[in-house]
């Protein structure tokens, strides 16, 4: 089975969860799983996503999207998908490569067909829950403007429902990113026009946490055995880590630029 948490405290989360209901014809209940489809149900959650990862332990769903808000400085209007996790630590969450793929390319694609000035980005690892279990945000930022928005509410609910009824999703070609800032506009630029998807994602501000056992585990929960590397988002030293690391491991590395 696979889980969609909303949470009661999260005004993103439920402005998407009244377009979803209305949409699937359900109604989710605090609390208790909510059968929507054959492989899918549904969780309404008392706590914030990120403090969830109890009731997804308890659960025990295959695969958990959380729906949620995103919050930054900026205020950028920004709908977004990442994987959560502290990086290196050994109980880093999987990733949902595919997942991620299919739900960044039907925002970005619903986005522009109704012309709404939304970034539509991946982001980076980052935040809990952390723990060992296939897990993928999905998020509205930055303010109370944005999790409000109906329109970004519709468009957040119409990619899950799609997910939910596809039957099968496309074959991508699973790499671990490396390098670049948080939203990762390479990594996004290379998901919205090839079969790439990424898992984890390691930002630029947290090359220093990398090792031979951390990279393993990041490309294990990746699903993959291939790094993208943005090159000019990572150091000298950095690349040339990963290169003798790919190197001792027969692995395939590639920059971003090369498969745009």
């Amino acid at each position: 089975m696979n889980l969609i948490v909303f949470s009661k405290q999260d005004l993103a989360s439920l402005n998407v969860l009244d377009k979803f209901e209305e949409a699937m014809g359900v109604s989710a209940e605090v609390g208790e799983v909510v059968k929507v489809s054959k492989g899918w149900s549904v969780f309404l959650s008392e706590r914030d996503c990120i403090h969830s990862g109890e009731i997804v332990e308890k659960i025990g769903a295959d695969l958990t999207l959380f729906v949620s808000r995103h919050s930054s400085s900026s205020g950028k209007p920004t709908l977004s998908v990442h994987t959560p996790g502290e990086i290196c630590s050994k109980d880093l969450p999987y990733s949902s490569p595919r997942e991620s793929w299919f739900l960044l390319r039907f925002m970005y694609e619903k986005a522009s067909d109704l012309g709404i000035s939304y970034d539509v980005c991946y982001e980076a690892t980052h935040h809990g829950p952390n723990i060992p279990r296939r897990m993928t945000f999905i998020e509205i930022g930055s303010d109370e403007k944005a999790w409000t928005d109906p329109v970004a509410g519709e468009i957040l609910a119409s990619a899950i429902v799609s997910l939910v009824e596809r039957e099968k999703l496309p074959n991508t070609e699973n790499f671990l990113g490396i390098g670049g800032p948080h939203y990762a506009p390479n990594f996004t630029k290379v998901a919205l026009s090839t079969e790439v998807s990424l898992g984890h994602i390691v930002p630029k501000y947290k090359l220093e946490l990398l090792n031979e056992d951390c990279l393993e585990e990041l490309l294990e929960r990746s699903f993959s055995d291939k790094i993208l590397i943005d090159w000019k988002g990572t150091t000298r030293e950095c690349r040339e880590f990963l290169s003798d690391f790919c190197l001792s491991r027969g692995l395939e590395i590639k920059k971003t630029k090369e498969v745009v």
